[in-house]
């Protein structure tokens, strides 16, 4: 029978997770909200896989696949961190991942430095522009 392939759940048009909602066709083929609506407000609103004809007044979200893929592992894209985390708490992950590139809390006084967070706290403590 049929086998999970994680591909699945990529949008049929960007390649890519979808980051919020998944609508499909009526044969069952995924885009992303982003993607969909730029299809649907176009001349020719078709599935790009299989080219059935796509409604503007009625919108079918797959939240199946939307459960499914928020509950996916994957891994973290900061660069660095090797941590792996469920797909739909990615956003947060992101927020507080100690791999995280930030500048300088005095780089309005011109400092260059930028780095990820778990070196921020060291160079602002020596940062030559802490003291100007």
């Amino acid at each position: 029978g049929p086998k999970f392939d994680r591909q699945d759940l990529h949008c049929n048009v960007c390649r890519e997770f979808p980051e919020r909602e998944i609508f499909q066709c009526e044969n069952g083929h995924l885009m992303c909200s982003e993607c969909h609506q730029r299809i649907i407000q176009g001349t020719m609103p078709l599935c790009p896989q299989c080219r059935v004809r796509l409604s503007r007044e009625k919108k079918y979200r797959n939240r199946f696949a939307e459960v499914v893929l928020s509950s996916l592992m994957v891994p973290c894209k900061m660069t660095g961190c090797k941590e792996m985390v469920q797909y739909g708490n990615l956003k947060d992950h992101h927020q507080r991942c100690g791999f995280r590139k930030l500048r300088c809390k005095y780089h309005v006084l011109g400092c260059t430095w930028e780095g990820i967070y778990n070196d921020l706290k060291g160079h602002q403590k020596k940062c030559p522009l802490k003291k100007a």
